[in-house]
């Protein structure tokens, strides 16, 4: 008996009391997702390019972390700032534009000159004034890929005067001593015409100024 009561106030109690809110506690296990940070394994290479550039010396060691701007490259976050950089490094003279070749940058250069950016085709058009500026290596390379085309598009696309001299005189160089060169930057839609077709342009041109005297 006396179990038995002991037992219906025990349920009695259960009854009475309040139940808990189960969406109001989370469950003692479950922890709050912190908020997303990315590695700034990036940006702190980046500085220290920066900073290499500023106090370093390329006879004591070139800078370690050139490769790792290049693959900075590949990323939109960070990728105008290290054009900034390149630009900034190749400009120093030669050995700046030896180095940055020997790690590699001329497939990531022909890449990002589809990039529809206009800040990013203008980091990379300085910067290949500078590379064709000191080596001619790359010409055969530019002309296979049709990769003049996008710096005679440049021409057409850029208001700035400093950037269509840079643009003209990439052109230049990929026509120095370079029959293919000159065929393909002078006539980028296909071979030159013959001579008939330039006699009959010639003529139409003649009689369309001759009906406008009139």
């Amino acid at each position: 008996a006396t179990a038995a009561a002991t037992a219906a106030r025990a349920r009695a109690r259960a009854r009475a009391s309040p139940k808990k809110d189960r969406g109001a506690h989370p469950h003692p296990h479950t922890f709050a997702r912190p908020p997303f940070e990315p590695n700034p394994f990036f940006a702190r290479q980046l500085q220290a390019f920066r900073v290499w550039m500023r106090f370093g010396s390329v006879e004591n060691s070139p800078p370690p972390q050139l490769p790792v701007v290049l693959q900075v490259l590949l990323s939109q976050t960070y990728r105008v700032p290290a054009l900034l950089l390149l630009a900034e490094f190749v400009d120093h003279g030669p050995w700046a534009v030896n180095l940055a070749l020997g790690v590699g940058v001329f497939p990531y250069f022909l890449k990002l000159l589809q990039s529809p950016g206009l800040k990013v085709r203008r980091l990379l058009i300085f910067i290949w004034t500078k590379i064709l500026a000191l080596d001619r290596s790359c010409q055969q390379t530019l002309l296979r890929d049709k990769v003049h085309l996008h710096f005679a598009s440049h021409l057409d696309l850029d208001t700035s005067h400093v950037q269509k001299c840079f643009a003209l005189f990439i052109l230049s160089r990929l026509c120095d001593r370079s029959r293919e060169g000159q065929r393909k930057v002078v006539f980028p839609n296909g071979e030159p015409p013959s001579a008939s077709a330039t006699a009959a342009a010639a003529k139409q041109q003649q009689q369309q100024q001759q009906q406008q005297q009139q």
